[in-house]
């Protein structure tokens, strides 16, 4: 009875007419449903969007305070080498005065050429009075030599020996800051890594002479040709320096193209080039002797290692060599 009153009540407030169905129950309640959740749907997206857009925005603003950090730092640094190498400029301008006058007061405190030289030759003594003449002539020069220096040119001498003191206390005072003040700007400055120094030199090493790439870039060809009137010495060279450009993975390949066992970059490259030497010019090629390797060539098997691993092998190397 309440559910009919309740659909007839319905009917005349909508003027349409009403079902009580179960079907249209659900379908009802289903369709509200997902009106709910398209609504919260969009609530979130709407959210993750802002959230989205702040974490955006933080992260930019970072970014700008990182690189007025750094050109901060780069700045101050700069700065003070420039106020070092300004004071490094006076303390070299006040050494060279201080040694002019030191120059100078050498060249003041010389004894005069009359003193010094004497005219005529001393009559020969007596042989009793020889010891008393001696100490007579020794007090006499003592004598001139005390009423050239003056009290004033003592007084000078003084003042510059005191001058001469201080500044030296004082030029090293500045010498301890300053280095202070360049190990602190060494500790700031942050050194280039490895792998950067690697690709560079990575990518700064040209490939063989001749060599074509093909389409694919997974293989090289390269043609050692021997010029008109060259002899064996220039082309084993000519080719020892190709070979020494290639990589220790292209070097392994050429290799085991070859039968060769692996050694050192030294040792294979001698090794290879003796191989192609001899194909053009014949057998008849003394081989060369091989020394031990030196420390440079380990480590430049180990940079080579490291360039692989940073950039890959690089591609296979053919070597085709022809008259």
């Amino acid at each position: 009875m309440v559910k009919s009153n309740m659909k007839q009540v319905c009917e005349e407030v909508l003027n349409t007419k009403a079902s009580t169905s179960e079907v249209a129950v659900a379908s009802t309640s289903n369709e509200l449903w997902k009106r709910e959740y398209e609504k919260w749907r969009q609530e979130d997206a709407a959210a993750r969007e802002e959230i989205e857009k702040k974490r955006g925005e933080e992260i930019a603003r970072l970014k700008r305070e990182n690189e007025d950090l750094k050109r901060m730092c780069l700045g101050r640094a700069e700065g003070e080498l420039k106020d070092l190498r300004k004071d490094n400029q006076a303390l070299i301008h006040d050494m060279l005065i201080l040694r002019d006058e030191v120059k100078n007061l050498k060249r003041g405190c010389k004894r005069s050429a009359n003193a010094v030289i004497e005219k005529s030759p001393p009559k020969e003594p007596a042989r009793g009075q020889v010891k008393a003449t001696m100490e007579a002539t020794v007090k006499g020069n003592s004598a001139v030599v005390e009423e050239e220096r003056t009290a004033a040119q003592w007084e000078k001498f003084a003042d510059t020996c005191r001058k001469m003191r201080v500044n030296k206390e004082m030029a090293e005072r500045e010498l301890s800051a300053l280095k202070e003040r360049i190990n602190r700007i060494k500790i700031c400055m942050s050194p280039s890594t490895r792998r950067k120094v690697f690709t560079k030199r990575r990518m700064s090493r040209s490939p063989l002479k001749g060599a074509t790439e093909t389409q694919g870039g997974d293989k090289v060809k390269a043609t050692f040709v021997r010029k008109v009137g060259e002899e064996q010495d220039a082309f084993l060279k000519r080719v020892s320096n190709d070979l020494g450009k290639l990589l220790k993975a292209q070097m392994k390949i050429l290799c085991n193209e070859e039968h060769v066992t692996y050694n050192s970059i030294k040792k294979t490259t001698n090794e290879l080039a003796w191989i192609y030497t001899a194909r053009v010019f014949g057998n008849t090629l003394p081989r060369w002797k091989i020394g031990e390797d030196d420390d440079d060539n380990d480590e430049r098997d180990e940079d080579e290692e490291f360039a692989d691993v940073v950039g890959g092998s690089g591609g296979e190397y053919v070597v085709e060599d022809s008259l």
